[in-house]
């Protein structure tokens, strides 16, 4: 069983802590299947065995970057949805979530974005139902301003769902850390343009 990574795990943190984040850095940067556990042990100045006290094969790290990646979210999304009644808040404080908690993690994010396709057997099945349950909580919320007249009628449920995933996902593709917009600046663009359109008014 894999050792999932610390929820405050950090490059610069304990042995543990930097194990899981510069996996989720050489993941991200190389792919999971450019980067090889010579690779990940030399970037930790660590032996492979030592690697190997943590995970028993590099799939174990791709394994619980995914998981924890899909947990932070949920918990992050779940907490800033229920603290709202108002179904236009509550799309609002779900982009605003999903935004801070994918780029401030921008690492453990993309990789199980990008990578999570590379998982085999149960864990992958485990992962995919995560992704699942986290689609579903997106899904209610999106559903419930359509039918409180938030959002249009004419467009199917499922099309609404997918724009607003295509958006605050694969933001993380493109995004720079240190740049002139930060992520709550993002998340206020994104939910403008989901919500009112870009149009000129």
């Amino acid at each position: 069983m894999a050792k999932h990574p610390p929820r405050t795990g950090t490059p610069d943190g304990t042995t543990a802590e930097r194990v899981w984040a510069v996996s989720a850095q050489l993941f991200r940067e190389k792919g999971y299947h450019g980067t090889t556990t010579r690779e990940l042990a030399e970037r930790l100045e660590m032996t492979r065995a030592s690697l190997y006290y943590y995970v028993s094969k590099k799939e174990d790290l791709l394994y619980g970057i995914c998981t924890e990646a899909l947990h932070h979210v949920m918990d992050a999304v779940r907490t800033a949805t229920d603290a709202e009644s108002d179904p236009r808040e509550r799309l609002r404080a779900l982009i605003r979530a999903q935004l801070i908690s994918s780029l401030t993690e921008i690492d453990l994010h993309a990789t199980m974005l990008l990578n999570l396709h590379q998982l085999t057997g149960d864990q992958l099945k485990e992962v995919i139902a995560l992704r699942d349950e986290y689609e579903a909580l997106v899904g209610g919320v999106v559903r419930d301003a359509q039918a409180a007249g938030v959002l249009r009628d004419d467009l199917a449920l499922r099309n609404l769902i997918l724009v607003l995933l295509n958006m605050v996902n694969w933001t993380l593709t493109w995004y720079r850390p240190g740049g002139p917009l930060q992520p709550e600046e993002f998340a206020r663009v994104i939910g403008e343009v989901y919500l009112e359109g870009a149009t000129a008014r």
